[in-house]
């Protein structure tokens, strides 16, 4: 083929190709607004950065369909006009026809893999940042709608809603006022189901949320002011029951509601992360539960051990402040999830015992009871965080004892060394594929599973997608050559069926790799077979393909 003829065929195909790449990236970017606009609520400015956000990612993915649509118009052109025709009296081959089809082709397909394996993933992530950017809209249309929302182990309902401007003064605090609000925190008792329970009730008349956000917008803390407040417990202990005139809920920690997802990582971060499963956030929050518990565990072992033994008592070193618990011998004492709880054999007996010294001068002494004790790690000070809540309380205090319903003491404890080191372990450490092992280090090895599988997924997807370009152009040369198709309508019914069958295939084979059953075990794994299906969709279509080339070659 001359190269005159060769720039003719190419830079038509190139024209039609872009035209057709930006029409479907217009239609697919305005499809993509939809959902979030529907169920999240967006301003203007949101609307407008979503549009910027979704345009290359559209572009990547309508790179297939348009390069396929291209070459079935402008071949079908040129037969519909007699042109291939007039090659083929010329001595020009249907092979070298189809030459600058695959020139666009193979130019798309590494433009396609380029956007796709360091663009689109940084769009994608943007775009999500962007949705989730407002809180407060968030759980103002949240709650109009559904009267809930769930932010991590806390449910928030309420009767209505209502943002409040934010102050100029301090732009990374949103405020949400709620009507008749009921905050509910959950427990969860029993680690082999993960059953959550209610563990503390608070309701009021009105609250007003503050959600503070960091700079970058990734974390949030949420603080419940509340207006006639009233705490309740799921379960009492010894004369505790509640708490009223409560004026504040939190701050808790909002969890991202950016989920971690390998879409939204360039192929460089998938290749770190295969290398280091615990760079994931999921499987590293997995494991610092493990952890969490752990350390919590091996904390209330060793103080019911004291508790237990012939002395009876533990010391809390707090710095300048020194704790000490004691009992008489008789009391109940029982873990209740990771919580101690210690009470007298009745509820008139107070022999439970707790002392306070501050620089060795007595500050506190007390018999109750009942005694509620948590602990929970703080892995940033390297400390334990210790609070008691006592019932049935009798303060010994140089005036004269008074007789108190309950009280609570909050400090912090330096962590033991053995204590320190569990946080170095790796995730497998926890992990277990045995079917006799607990159902937490099985969910461990699962989600190592998942996150391999999701890893191979995506990647393979994006190299099968990008492939399709040349793939498709070719056989959309193909039936152009065959079928007289100038006008777009034919050339669209032709060429639907061929970009269908690629892209249905690359989705069903992530899917099925994503699939990994509940109770997982070596031979469930899926990605073989996810693999499998993600390139067979394009291994269909090049066998059609090769096979149209090959008949329109003989002829």
């Amino acid at each position: 083929m001359s190269r005159t003829l060769f720039k003719y065929i190419f830079w038509d195909l190139l024209r039609i190709f872009m035209l057709t790449n930006g029409a479907l990236s217009g239609i697919m970017s305005f499809a993509g607004l939809l959902r979030p606009l529907t169920q999240n609520g967006l301003d203007a400015g949101q609307v407008g950065r979503l549009l910027t956000y979704f345009t290359p990612s559209m572009m990547a993915y309508s790179f297939p369909i348009a390069a396929l649509f291209a070459a079935t118009v402008v071949y079908g052109r040129m037969n519909a006009d007699s042109e291939i025709l007039a090659a083929r009296a010329g001595g020009i081959s249907h092979l070298e026809l189809a030459a600058p089809a695959v020139a666009l082709g193979a130019v798309v397909m590494v433009i396609s893999m380029a956007f796709l394996c360091f663009v689109v993933p940084n769009f994608t992530l943007k775009v999500e940042k962007v949705i989730f950017s407002n809180l407060s809209q968030l759980v103002a249309n949240k709650i109009e709608r559904n009267h809930e929302i769930k932010l991590g182990d806390t449910n928030v309902f309420a009767q209505r809603a209502e943002m409040i401007p934010p102050d100029p003064k301090d732009p990374l605090v949103q405020r949400v006022v709620l009507e008749g609000p009921t905050i509910i925190t959950y427990e969860v008792p029993d680690k082999t189901t993960r059953l959550k329970v209610p563990d503390e009730i608070w309701m009021a008349r009105k609250a007003t949320l503050h959600i503070k956000t960091d700079i970058n917008g990734d974390n949030a803390q949420m603080t419940a002011a509340l207006d006639g407040g009233m705490k309740f417990p799921r379960k009492t202990i010894g004369g505790w029951e509640g708490g009223v005139a409560q004026t504040q809920f939190g701050p808790m920690a909002m969890q991202s509601l950016i989920k971690e997802n390998t879409k939204f990582m360039d192929i460089r971060q998938l290749k770190k992360l295969d290398e280091n499963k615990g760079l994931s956030k999921k499987v590293n929050d997995l494991k610092l539960q493990f952890v969490h518990d752990e350390q919590i565990n091996r904390f209330m072992d060793a103080l019911e051990d004291q508790l237990k033994s012939p002395g009876r008592s533990y010391v809390f070193n707090a710095g300048r402040d020194v704790y000490f618990l004691s009992c008489s011998g008789g009391e109940k004492i029982e873990r209740r999830g990771l919580r101690l709880v210690l009470e007298s054999r009745s509820s008139t007996d107070r022999t439970l015992h707790l002392s306070q010294e501050r620089d060795g001068v007595p500050t506190l002494n007390v018999n109750c009871g009942a005694v509620r004790l948590r602990v929970s790690p703080d892995l940033t000070s390297k400390n334990m965080n210790v609070s008691i809540e006592l019932s049935n309380v009798v303060l010994h205090e140089p005036e004269g004892d008074v007789v108190r319903a309950g009280i609570a003491q909050s400090f912090n404890v330096v962590m033991p060394q053995e204590l320190k080191r569990l946080t170095n372990s790796t995730p497998e450490t926890y992990a277990s594929p045995d079917p006799t092992a607990s159902s937490s280090r099985r969910a461990m090895y699962r989600e190592l599973i998942v996150l391999k599988n999701d890893i191979a997924s995506e990647m393979h997807s994006r190299a099968a997608f990008a492939f399709s370009c040349l793939i498709l152009s070719m056989i959309g040369c193909a039936l152009g050559m065959m079928f007289k198709t100038g006008n777009f309508l034919s050339a669209f019914a032709l060429s639907f069926g061929p970009a269908m069958i690629c892209i249905t295939f690359v989705i069903a084979g992530q899917r099925t790799c994503q699939n990994v059953p509940r109770n997982f075990t070596d031979a469930m794994d899926p990605l073989k077979l996810g693999v499998a299906l993600i390139w067979s969709g394009n291994a269909g279509v090049l066998a059609v393909a090769s096979g149209l080339l090959w008949r329109l070659q003989r002829q």
